[in-house]
């Protein structure tokens, strides 16, 4: 995720990273941040990378575009990919491309709005 300076502006993010490991407890995840808070990706990187294959990125920005998803995330990714070259590193879409999260902000602004 982006990063803030406010502490809370993590929560959600935090929330999603518990449930996503409650439901997937078979796989080892971790949520870094690009800026301002920790962890940053390369920590989460390091502490991941141990015995991996493969770690597979999931941006969550709501678009792919921008600067963040057209430079910045891709660099990190392969700062990333060349620090650690026995593993295969996958750069997933911005989370917000995929239709199933684009259905599920407008069902909760339908939601909200309909109260």
């Amino acid at each position: 995720a982006h990063g803030s300076r406010d502490p809370q502006w993590a929560l959600p993010f935090q929330a999603m990273f518990k449930s996503l490991a409650e439901h997937v407890p078979s796989v080892e995840c971790a949520l870094a941040f690009m800026e301002f808070q920790q962890p940053d990706f390369p920590n989460a990187i390091r502490a991941l990378v141990q015995g991996k294959k493969r770690i597979r990125v999931f941006p969550i920005f709501l678009s792919n575009a921008g600067a963040h998803m057209e430079r910045d995330v891709p660099g990190l990714v392969d700062t990333a990919r060349k620090a650690n070259p026995g593993i295969e590193f996958i750069l997933s879409d911005a989370i917000g491309e995929s239709l199933i999260v684009q259905q599920a902000m407008v069902a909760s602004i339908v939601r909200s709005a309909e109260q």
